[in-house]
């Protein structure tokens, strides 16, 4: 499947997208064809040797407290212009995503397809996906608040979740009620679904490892690495403890003066 990483630091000043881009020695930029690096983890077929199918990093603006995005279709390793852009964007909330059309299972390549996806100031993106959703994407569709459908651009499960989650959201105004909300749903299909979201409109982050309806595999990998503020697919850094797994059907909740690791 895809990686992914967040750094969410709100209570802190900005920093360079381009130090938490590239200076890692295992950096996301090196994830994109380098071989996984899963430590305590067994190998997982579902982790892709290449992700190729293009890119994106959101990041949150603090003059205007709006989230923006840079996205392309190539991938990462490919865009002429990232390097410059990153060295001249801080923020204390960064997302980072490189996507992995895994046999085919996504949605096409485009730039609506390409994550992180921003509705109503809040910012998604997805590591998974789930089995067949066409089969079931209408229950989505009947079930997302108009207002919030209509800003709905892609054809990916991610995007259709993400309506969903703004939805329960709007309902209960609590994340984690809304995000369980949407697993509960999601569950009832019967599909196998590989679910690592991870979602922020800056009060607060939320980063899940849920795997649904498939007894014979792993969840996708997910780490956290409290002392940086930062969620990763994988670990950042090869020769340091400070990276712990995300237990499996887990969320990690984070806002200004909370960090804790919730059971599905």
């Amino acid at each position: 499947m895809c990686r992914l990483l967040v750094y969410f630091n709100p209570e802190s000043d900005p920093i360079l997208i381009y130090d938490l881009l590239y200076k890692f020695d295992h950096s996301i930029i090196k994830q994109s064809y380098c071989d996984s690096y899963t430590p305590y983890l067994e190998d997982n077929k579902l982790n892709s040797k290449l992700n190729a199918d293009g890119f994106g990093i959101g990041w949150f603006n603090d003059i205007d407290n709006c989230f923006y995005r840079y996205k392309n279709t190539v991938p990462i390793w490919n865009d002429g212009n990232l390097e410059t852009i990153s060295k001249n964007i801080k923020s204390n909330i960064i997302f980072a995503h490189i996507r992995a059309n895994l046999n085919g299972w996504c949605a096409p390549i485009s730039l609506f397809n390409t994550h992180p996806f921003i509705i109503n100031n809040f910012i998604w993106m997805h590591n998974g996906c789930i089995c067949d959703f066409n089969n079931i994407k209408i229950e989505f569709i009947t079930s997302i608040d108009s207002n919030i459908l209509k800003n709905i651009e892609g054809s990916t499960d991610t995007e259709y979740c993400f309506g969903l989650f703004l939805t329960y959201i709007k309902e209960k105004n609590d994340p984690i009620e809304a995000i369980i909300k949407l697993f509960n749903f999601i569950k009832k299909f019967k599909l196998k679904s590989y679910l690592n979201f991870i979602v922020s409109n800056n009060d607060f982050l939320i980063a899940s490892r849920i795997i649904l309806n498939d007894e014979l595999n792993h969840p996708i990998s997910l780490y956290y690495n409290k002392e940086r503020k930062i969620i990763s697919s994988e670990p950042l850094e090869k020769e340091s403890n400070e990276w712990k797994i995300v237990p499996k059907n887990n969320l990690v909740y984070i806002n200004k003066s909370t960090f804790k690791l919730l059971s599905f």
